[in-house]
């Protein structure tokens, strides 16, 4: 089975969650995922993060500070997972529209109604999966 890459951006609590659904879905037949980046401004929460995916994963993901970069670096990257605060939201997965990236967003999309529709403007038009993790 093919596998879709994808990457962790935000290592707050909800990262961490969000890495216990990953490891949970790798111990399943369904499993078409990999986690191969793990991305934060702060290097240490995204070492942090990727130290926790070798202990729950097996491999350890490659880390970035900046999605761009991340997305140079691993050009078949496939999809994020967006963690971050929700106050930064609207920007994270503008960002990752931009760059191309298939996005799954922690609630709330944003915390504003300008924020949402702010995404959902820049997600128009585009062949991309934008969903919200509820």
């Amino acid at each position: 089975m093919a596998r879709v890459s994808i990457a962790i951006v935000g290592r707050g609590g909800l990262g961490r969650r969000h890495l216990r659904g990953v490891q949970e879905f790798y111990g399943t037949d369904l499993c078409n995922i990999e986690l191969v980046a793990a991305c934060d401004l702060r290097p240490d929460n995204a070492n942090f993060l990727a130290d926790n995916a070798e202990k729950m994963l097996g491999k350890r993901p490659q880390v970035f500070t900046d999605m761009e970069k991340m997305v140079q670096a691993i050009p078949d990257l496939q999809v994020v997972d967006v963690t971050t605060d929700s106050g930064s939201h609207h920007v994270v997965v503008n960002a990752a529209l931009d760059l191309g990236l298939n996005v799954m967003c922690e609630k709330p999309l944003a915390s504003t109604i300008r924020g949402c529709n702010m995404i959902i403007e820049k997600h128009k038009g585009t062949n991309l999966i934008l969903s919200v993790s509820e």
